[in-house]
């Protein structure tokens, strides 16, 4: 399944290096370290984007990073930079012409050859989105997260976009007296029904439908999971460990999982997952570990603890103070 999933995701390294290739960066760059302000301006490129892509390059081992600047590696300018000796560069273009014109995306209808193809997916866009989110909890990655919790034996957890339900059902399973409450749009909650009554554990966690944005929740839980949600605006990012905060009791925990950006020293999938949110919609993006730890120390948590989950991932977690931590 690994492979599969490599291979899946091959395409995220392409385009990385197509958009890379597209506005000669490598060229332009060079070996001589320069910071992003600089690498926009001779590129023409956002300055907030750049940095996004520069990460990317990093973690596939194209760019090297030395504080907040970035150069080629000379494998790199070798390699890509027209006229070197064993360049593939112009290689490299056409493949991105192909990539940028959707020549492979026509190889079902190629192979069609005019017959009719059924199509492979059927869900809508929400719960296909919810499953895939699911596949990936599966990768090692629900397993990861319930043995990071160092939990009491009994509780109750709150899970604010919880998706498939895939973490709440993780520490659920691990500890049976704990139950909990699980929150998404009506469209993911399909989904978390039955993967919920699949584990029968239908009456432990109760799904509660709804914008969480728009909820009020009481400071009585001991557990909250934020998994895959800080992915929005800053302002939302924080309003989200807000809600966090004044749901969970004094002494209770936050556990924040995601696909987080050390800045540095980027890892492949969260810089590329990152590049990938930015193609959807350039508002939203991965957050810096620094920026999450911040957030959470504005908010008035205390005891924070940063640690990678698996090779993909990192989980935060956090306490609210009890009243003689106040």
């Amino acid at each position: 399944m690994k492979n599969a999933l490599e291979t899946a995701l091959a395409y995220w390294k392409s385009a990385a290096l197509f958009a890379a290739l597209r506005i000669n960066l490598f060229e332009k760059l060079g070996q001589k370290y320069s910071s992003p302000e600089e690498i926009s301006a001779m590129t023409q490129t956002s300055p907030d984007m750049i940095i996004r892509l520069l990460r990317a390059l990093t973690a596939l081992g194209m760019l090297e990073q030395e504080g907040n600047n970035y150069r080629c590696t000379e494998t790199a300018i070798n390699s890509l930079v027209p006229g070197r000796e064993g360049s593939v560069s112009n290689f490299c273009r056409v493949m991105s012409e192909d990539f940028r014109n959707g020549l492979w995306l026509r190889l079902p209808d190629t192979m069609n050859r005019g017959l009719e193809i059924p199509p492979v997916i059927s869900d809508t866009p929400a719960a296909l989105f919810t499953k895939a989110m699911n596949d990936l909890a599966h990768q090692g990655e629900a397993q990861a997260f319930k043995e990071a919790l160092y939990l009491p034996e009994e509780g109750i957890l709150l899970d604010l976009g919880c998706g498939s339900g895939a973490y709440a059902i993780a520490v659920c399973k691990k500890f049976p007296k704990w139950k909990g409450i699980v929150v998404d749009r009506p469209e993911a909650l399909a989904v978390t029904r039955q993967i919920v009554d699949e584990f029968e554990l239908d009456e432990r966690i109760e799904l509660k439908s709804g914008d969480f944005f728009n909820m009020d929740f009481k400071a009585e839980f001991d557990l909250v999971i934020l998994s895959d949600v800080l992915y929005m605006e800053d302002d939302k990012n924080r309003r989200i460990i807000s809600i966090a905060f004044n749901a969970v009791k004094r002494g209770g925990l936050t556990a924040i999982r995601g696909y987080f950006i050390n800045e540095e020293n980027p890892d492949q999938f969260p810089a590329l997952f990152d590049l990938n949110m930015m193609i959807h919609d350039p508002k939203h993006r991965t957050p810096l570990l620094s920026e999450l730890s911040r957030w959470l120390e504005e908010q008035g948590f205390i005891d924070l603890n940063m640690k990678r989950l698996t090779e993909m991932s990192w989980i935060v977690t956090a306490s609210k103070p009890t009243e003689t931590e106040k």
